[in-house]
């Protein structure tokens, strides 16, 4: 589908999907298996984010087309943003997140709110215990379902200590989530959900993600392009 695409379409399958088709394929040597899966761009910037502005709708929540997303979820996401108290060195996303003048957020923004923020905001809005519940939070609890378990795996996912048992509660929330997606926003699988499936395989060869996600190797590209140059290669 990429290779046969003109250019902006291109893009567009690169943005939605987070794949695209490399020359290394034509290479009679090469093994799917000598390809890493990193889970800050496949889980963070790519399923996060698309659940969160795509499936959710969250991105334009006027859009009368994006369902469930309604404008009230995307109020109770900013309020739960501002008022929640979080230590020092947690990544915030911005308070008018969803909107436009929020500008691009980082991975670590969508990680801490799933972690954090939508969970809550989810919770308090559309769990029918809940005293905030809005009406017709009790036909929302499949939405719930599906996307606690997605925020759960992300959780377990990104526990500093790996053992056997939160190694399986991945696979098995993140098998849920796309049970839940099929489900309830059928059409919206991606490859990168197979793609997640894998991370679970490289918790085997390299133990827990924080030992081998690219997010340190991203805080060197951004230190490196803070330094300040004349823009002419080749120059001091």
């Amino acid at each position: 589908m990429w290779l046969n695409a003109i250019l902006k379409n291109r893009k567009a399958i690169e943005q939605l999907y987070g794949t695209r088709y490399s020359e290394l394929w034509r290479l009679p040597y090469w093994r799917l298996r000598q390809i890493g899966i990193d889970p800050m761009h496949t889980f963070f910037l790519i399923l996060l984010q698309r659940y969160f502005r795509d499936i959710l709708g969250l991105d334009n929540p006027d859009d009368s087309k994006k369902k469930p997303a309604k404008p009230s979820l995307l109020r109770r996401v900013q309020q739960v943003v501002c008022e929640v108290v979080t230590p020092a060195w947690v990544s915030n996303p911005p308070r008018n997140v969803g909107l436009y003048e929020a500008g691009v957020l980082k991975a670590d923004h969508w990680r801490t709110l799933f972690l954090i923020h939508l969970p809550l905001a989810i919770l308090s809005l559309w769990k029918d215990t809940s005293p905030l519940a809005a009406a017709g939070a009790c036909d929302m609890a499949s939405v719930v379902d599906t996307t606690m378990h997605l925020c759960c795996a992300s959780l377990v996912m990104t526990k500093r200590k790996l053992t056997l048992n939160r190694r399986e509660k991945f696979q098995h929330l993140l098998r849920l989530h796309i049970l839940g997606l099929q489900r309830n926003f059928p059409g919206w699988i991606f490859p990168s959900h197979h793609l997640s499936f894998h991370i679970y395989d490289f918790m085997d060869l390299f133990s827990g993600v924080r030992h081998w996600w690219l997010f340190p190797f991203e805080n060197l590209i951004g230190k490196l392009q803070r330094i300040p140059t004349n823009h002419k290669p080749g120059t001091i």
